[in-house]
Parts: structure tokens; sequence; C-alpha cells
């Protein structure tokens, strides 16, 4: 936020609004890593939100997956919501926008099928480049 270029109060970094937005961003960007690396992590023994539900037969593979994707829906509808609320709001436009573009730059990260871009970095680089050096 400090590069932004726009100075932010201490009232505005402990708002509702503000943690709001943390809360909501964070969770879609935690849950959509959740969703591709699952299966890794359970064949390395560690837990995450999907393996959580399925432990003791909890809740099928499938069925944690939809309500992980539902809890995706839910707060990036939230995030997108507090970006475009002006009445009542006193967190900026671009900080709201910056915690807009953070989801949205998740979801680029996260859609890649073989996993999560974080773990494919030849696949990051080649689009990263095809977005400096091809034309639109």
């Amino acid at each position: 936020m400090h590069f932004l270029g726009i100075r932010i109060s201490e009232d505005i970094f402990t708002s509702t609004e503000y943690t709001s937005l943390c809360q909501h961003s964070s969770l879609v960007c935690r849950l959509l890593n959740d969703l591709k690396t699952f299966k890794k992590e359970h064949e390395e023994g560690a837990l995450n939100s999907v393996n959580v539900q399925t432990v003791n037969g909890g809740i099928s593979e499938e069925d944690a997956i939809l309500k992980i994707e539902e809890i995706i829906e839910y707060n990036r509808r939230k995030v997108l919501q507090m970006v475009y609320k002006r009445k009542g709001s006193i967190v900026p436009r671009e900080c709201k926008e910056l915690f807009w573009k953070t989801c949205k730059i998740a979801h680029c990260l996260y859609s890649h099928q073989g996993g999560d871009e974080y773990s494919s970095p030849i696949d990051i680089a080649n689009d990263i480049n095809g977005l400096i050096s091809e034309p639109l």
C-alpha cells in the first residue's frame, strides 16, 4: 500500500473496511492455492482446506472442492462489492483496487492446469514474456 503514492492513515489501516478487504482477498488467494495443491500436499502429509474436510470420511473430495469453490466465489464477490462501494467508504479507491488486482492475479496464477504458476516458473516466464513481447 505504501508504494501507491498516497498517504494512508492509521485509522484506515485499522478500520473494519480495510481489515475486511484483507480478509476476503487473503481467503481467495489461500483457497485458490489449496484447490491446486491439495493432492500434492496430501501426498506430503500436509493439510489444507480441502484435505481437512475429507479427513475420517468427513465429505468426499468432490464435495470439498465444490464447497471451497463456493467460498472463493463468495469472498471474491465481497472484495468486488467493497471496491465499488462509495458511500461510507474510508479506504481510497486505489487501495481497494489493489486488493481486487491481487485476487485477479491469484486467479491467473492458479488457473494453470498442471498445478500452480509458483511451482511452474517456466510457464509464468512464458506468460510474462507474452504479455511484454506479443502484440494484443
